[in-house]
């Protein structure tokens, strides 16, 4: 017995004889399997068919998915690189930043220590030198 129709999924589908052979005939659409010598050959012929266009409609989704998954675990990968680079280039940041507040408060110390108006003046040049430096960075990254 004939499968349904490939093409109108209708099950009105019967092997004919023709001048070719038998093969098998769709009365809801028209459509026609390929001629054989035998009519179990001819209905073999339709049901394979159908199988046959449902595993090339499942390669092509599979095909699609896999591509898909492919643009996704770049994407991913990417996101990563951009992420790790960004998490150095802060971890780098922070360690300039803790660089300068040392230093600040040793200008600090030095000032409230110094007793001398020469040691209190280097003091505030230091302190405002370190300050100015904090400030570019903060607004440069330099």
């Amino acid at each position: 017995m004939a499968d349904v129709c490939p093409f109108c999924r209708q099950a009105a589908a019967s092997v004919v004889s023709g001048t070719s052979g038998m093969h098998v005939f769709c009365h809801g659409c028209g459509a026609s399997g390929p001629f054989r010598y035998t009519a179990d050959d001819a209905t073999s012929a339709w049901n394979t068919r159908l199988a046959e266009d449902a595993l090339r409609a499942r390669i092509a989704e599979l095909e699609a998915a896999l591509t898909a998954e492919k643009k996704c675990h770049y994407l991913a990968v990417r996101l990563i690189g951009e992420r790790d680079a960004r998490l150095e280039e802060a971890g780098n940041r922070i360690a300039e930043l803790e660089d300068l507040l040392s230093q600040l408060a040793n200008a600090v110390t030095v000032y409230r220590t110094g007793t001398t108006n020469h040691a209190i003046g280097q003091a505030q040049g230091e302190m405002a030198e370190v300050a100015d430096r904090a400030q570019k960075f903060l607004h440069t990254g330099e």
